[in-house]
């Protein structure tokens, strides 16, 4: 059981609070399993995968199309009340999504707190939590954060490793085991930590008010758009759960939107070959049909 004051207290002091063996036993091999499953191949055409933006991290999206063990965050009255009491009535979940970063020696991801909001359209900034699984051990490449940072609301920024010292901060190293849970504030400063001498799987849920403007790049890739839902895993949900997922909310819903490519230029080229195929495929059906005939 979560104790939902504790965690509350651990938030509202240092930005953070990490909750040691969170889920159920066959509720964390459910996720491992399908996790694992959807890293077999890359995303293409008519192939679930993975999506890749970046070198040394591989991204899946769209958690709660994969197995209904994903949904576990939002059924677990105790982390909804944590969100609750943390963003507001309002809160939704947002995003849910995971990586697999690859080992390397590379300081790929540095530190900063998170950009998601319309700056120019917010007086202050808004609360959003992250709620991130780790689906395997973790001793290296561990998530970082800069306890109390986000009590001074941070506009989103990067920091090198040289600032962060001067800050003169505790920096709060997230290991553990498969199954370990941490809630933290974006607003505050965080990072992954390297070198990463193994993979890391981890699944990340995103909590906040979607009355709250996005920021214009967020926009155009679309994202956090209604959260796409397998309607087989819904049959059993209250109509808080079906809140928080955003049941008929269209405020980041965008009509007929063609949402931004990272890499219009490799996808046509996949595109002709793909074409290619195709129209080979067609011509040796053609043939046979002809020496049928």
């Amino acid at each position: 059981m979560i104790n939902v004051d504790l965690v509350k207290s651990q938030l509202d002091e240092n930005g953070i609070a990490v909750i040691e063996d969170a889920l159920p036993t066959e509720i964390l091999q459910k996720m491992q399993s399908t996790f694992v499953k959807q890293l077999a191949h890359p995303q293409f055409n008519t192939w679930n995968g993975y999506q890749q933006n970046e070198k040394w991290r591989l991204l899946i999206e769209d958690l709660l199309t994969l197995s209904p063990a994903f949904l576990y965050p939002v059924i677990n009255d105790c982390l909804m009340e944590v969100c609750r009491q943390y963003i507001g009535d309002d809160f939704q979940m947002t995003e849910a999504r995971g990586w697999k970063t690859i080992e390397t020696n590379r300081n790929f991801h540095g530190w900063h707190n998170d950009a998601w909001y319309n700056v120019q359209e917010c007086e202050t900034t808004p609360a959003q939590l992250k709620m991130g699984i780790y689906l395997s051990d973790v001793d290296s490449g561990e998530f970082c954060y800069v306890q109390k940072s986000h009590q001074q609301k941070l506009k989103p920024n990067h920091w090198n490793n040289k600032q962060v010292k001067n800050m003169d901060a505790t920096v709060k190293h997230v290991k553990g085991k498969a199954g370990t849970a941490f809630l933290f504030d974006t607003c505050g400063i965080h990072r992954q930590n390297s070198p990463i001498l193994k993979k890391r799987n981890v699944v990340f849920f995103n909590f906040h008010d979607p009355s709250v403007p996005i920021q214009l790049l967020d926009q155009s890739y679309n994202r956090y758009s209604p959260l796409l839902l397998n309607a087989a895993f819904l049959q059993d949900l209250t109509k808080e759960q079906e809140r928080i997922l955003g049941f008929g909310d269209k405020r980041y819903f965008q009509e007929n939107v063609s949402p931004k490519q990272r890499y219009p230029g490799l996808h046509k080229i996949a595109q002709l070959g793909l074409a290619l195929r195709l129209h080979g495929q067609d011509f040796q059906q053609l043939c046979q049909r002809l020496i049928r005939y």
